[in-house]
């Protein structure tokens, strides 16, 4: 401590035995240094380390450069993504099947495809199908010629595949499932109808009338007239349970309405 003291760093505080720094730049700063066998190699220091940043953020980078860039260390080679080609997948047949008023076109292909491969989409009576990464020629779609449509289009889209239905009618359901990895389907079938029926309408018919006096009974009661009361009692009782709905007498009183009349009603 005497020769810390002698070189003005440190003065020495008899009353309190203690010492205090006077030079506050003293120990000068320490840059460490590490064996050579610690540090990162040529290709990985920080130029290089920016050029791998580029390419991963999309900028441009040599195949070559990238390929050495990344084979360098194992480790970045598994946190960057590799630049692969996109699978090469094609059309290889299309068979169009039928069962009743439902349709369905059966593709295959020479590899697999996966659900999220094909969208579908509906518009009106224009059906859009896009496979991502799958090729074609016109000429694999020529059997959709006996399907009932207005027309239809294949088109190419870099390394994808687009294929437009114009449907005759547009009261159609579509929708894609898979038989298998290399076989999809695209199924069109009639809209569903609701069976439901929904009644806005009653008509009563009492028979008879006017000059048709229908069967007599022993006491000489007329048909006529029977059938009339019950149309009667029948329409309000019907009007009191379905307030919503209409209900119509083909006659109301005691006069023949001819039977194409009835139907007209």
């Amino acid at each position: 401590m005497q020769h810390l003291a002698q070189a003005g760093i440190l003065r020495w505080d008899a009353s309190q035995l203690r010492a205090t720094r006077v030079r506050e730049d003293y120990p000068p700063p320490v840059t460490p240094t590490y064996p050579p066998r610690y540090q990162l190699p040529p290709l990985l220091r920080r130029p290089s380390l920016e050029r791998l940043r580029k390419h991963k953020l999309g900028g441009e980078q040599s195949s070559t450069e990238s390929s050495r860039i990344i084979s360098a260390s194992p480790l970045l080679a598994s946190l960057l993504p590799v630049p692969t080609d996109p699978p090469k997948r094609s059309v290889v047949r299309v068979t169009p099947t039928f069962c009743g008023d439902t349709t369905a076109i059966v593709l295959t292909f020479d590899a697999a495809v996966a659900p999220e491969d094909i969208t579908l989409n509906k518009q009106g009576s224009t059906i859009t199908v896009d496979f991502r990464h799958v090729r074609a020629t016109p000429a694999t779609f020529r059997t959709l010629s006996a399907v009932r449509l207005r027309r239809y289009s294949v088109e190419r889209r870099d390394n994808d595949l687009r294929l437009v239905l114009h449907l005759v009618s547009a009261e159609r359901t579509v929708r894609t499932y898979f038989r298998s990895s290399r076989t999809a389907v695209i199924e069109i079938a009639p809209a569903a109808v609701d069976s439901r029926w929904v009644i806005d309408c009653i008509v009563l018919d009492a028979g008879h009338g006017g000059q048709d006096v229908g069967t007599i009974g022993v006491r000489g009661t007329l048909e006529k007239t029977v059938s009339l009361a019950v149309a009667r009692l029948l329409a309000g009782e019907l009007s009191t349970l379905l307030p919503g709905v209409r209900v119509v007498l083909t006659r109301s009183n005691d006069s023949f309405v001819e039977l194409h009349r009835r139907g007209e009603i």
